[in-house]
């Protein structure tokens, strides 16, 4: 803000409720200093930070997914979903490493959101969770829950590969639709040297092909 004057407001955090009381008070003219999670400029162009806000209760929060003026164009675009918040690593390069743990948005409303908009003709949804085999079990049961009901739409997540389990591999090549399924793996470094400064932990020789270590590409 003291970079760039024409910013007048900046929503620190998790933004639905700072953003949403921000909304209220500009159409009242209202003071917004009782506003958590916001910086702002006064009369006097001083620049406010108000406190930071606790993480919201994201089973409270409502559902982004069902406007109904975005069904018509559902097919003709990629949908963001959203099943948790988060990151169990702490990243030096992430923004996601400043939350500590992971916080799960309720299954079935999950599923419940995922089934309306498949229904809807959504044709591309990408997890935008950042890790999203990190808790096993959830993630099986979604996978099973795509897997019955997919209806020709297609699905990205993001997941790191070394965590991967066995049992989940075998899984998904036994039961996954051809083509339904879409994985971004992310490799930041093949250098632990690399990966230990920026506090990445990531087991590469588990991560990579077998036939990347048996051709001499990768050295201790």
């Amino acid at each position: 803000m003291e970079k760039s004057q024409e910013v007048d407001f900046i929503v620190r955090g998790e933004g639905e409720e700072t953003f949403k009381q921000l909304l209220l008070h500009l159409q009242t003219e209202a003071d917004f200093h009782s506003i958590a999670g916001l910086a702002y400029r006064d009369n006097n162009g001083k620049i406010i930070l108000t406190p930071s806000r606790p993480n919201l209760d994201i089973g409270k929060i409502p559902t982004p997914y069902r406007f109904s003026e975005d069904q018509t164009s559902l097919g003709n675009r990629i949908v963001y979903f959203e099943t948790s918040r988060g990151c169990p690593f702490q990243c030096q390069f992430c923004l996601s490493s400043i939350e500590v743990g992971v916080r799960y948005f309720d299954i079935e409303k999950v599923k419940s959101d995922l089934l309306y908009l498949i229904h809807n003709g959504a044709k591309m949804i990408k997890f935008i969770d950042r890790t999203f085999n990190i808790k096993r079990d959830y993630a099986m049961e979604i996978f099973q829950f795509l897997i019955d009901n997919h209806g020709g739409c297609q699905f990205q997540f993001e997941i790191t590969a070394d965590i991967m389990r066995p049992e989940v591999l075998e899984f998904l090549n036994e039961n996954a639709p051809k083509g339904v399924f879409r994985f971004e793996i992310g490799v930041q470094s093949t250098n632990d040297n690399t990966n230990d400064l920026v506090k990445r932990r990531q087991n590469f020789k588990k991560a990579c092909p077998d036939s990347y270590i048996s051709e001499g590409r990768w050295k201790d």
